[in-house]
């Protein structure tokens, strides 16, 4: 939990699961079969989170300064990795966690960490996303490595984090839109692009285990001051 003066600001569930995926997908009028290979993710949350109208009356003190998210659903061919990090402005951990989990494990199976990191991270020219990153987990054998190499940009407002259609916003009576996003056109810089899932390749590394090339989303949002990359 976190909360900004007195009042709760986050207080949530997440689960995340990834999938392997058959079927199709179809976007105005043209449809694609998905071949053998394919996976995904499911992500869903539930509880206190900022969205929907904003509250009228500004909490007083104000405590919350900057907020600081990645978030990183990774596939490999036999198993997932899981890392999330909610850190203050001076980079301090709040919340953080990191999980290998092989194929077909069970709610107690795969490794879990406290204490991942992300490391090696540099951003891309006059913007708050990263070029890539490799995260940290610690083993009882040592340290896994995950290089993330993003290939891809998913801006967040398009599916409801902030704009017109954002998550929770009142519109009366069945409402019914859409938005087509430029990605040639669009000022990644400006703050309504802050928040983004990268599609992106990623390679693992492990003690006594060969190099595995997998994919998956590295999701960012920096808002406000972070200073660890000099924001």
């Amino acid at each position: 939990m976190r909360r900004n003066g007195p009042r709760v600001f986050i207080d949530y569930t997440r689960l995340t699961q990834n999938v392997r995926v058959s079927g199709w997908s179809e976007v105005d009028g043209a449809r694609r079969d998905l071949g053998a290979g394919w996976t995904g993710t499911r992500d869903r949350s539930w509880g206190i989170r900022p969205i929907g109208a904003p509250d009228p009356q500004p909490p007083v003190p104000q405590t919350i300064t900057g907020f600081f998210w990645q978030w990183t659903p990774l596939n490999f061919a036999d198993k997932s990795v899981f890392f999330h990090v909610n850190a203050d402005p001076d980079g301090v951990p709040w919340n953080t966690r990191a999980v290998i989990l092989p194929d077909g494990a069970g709610p107690e199976g795969g490794w879990h960490s406290d204490a991942p990191r992300m490391e090696e991270v540099a951003l891309k020219g006059n913007t708050r996303h990263a070029l890539g990153g490799t995260l940290k987990i610690p083993l009882a054998q040592g340290e896994a490595a995950v290089r993330i190499e993003p290939i891809g940009v998913f801006l967040m407002r398009g599916i409801g984090y902030g704009g017109e259609w954002r998550h929770g916003g009142l519109k009366g009576e069945l409402a019914v839109a859409r938005e087509d996003i430029d990605l040639a056109r669009t000022d990644m810089a400006a703050p309504e692009n802050w928040h983004i899932q990268a599609i992106s390749k990623a390679v693992m590394e492990a003690p006594g285990e060969p190099a595995r090339e997998g994919v998956g989303v590295f999701e960012q949002l920096i808002a406000g001051p972070y200073r660890p990359y000099g924001l």
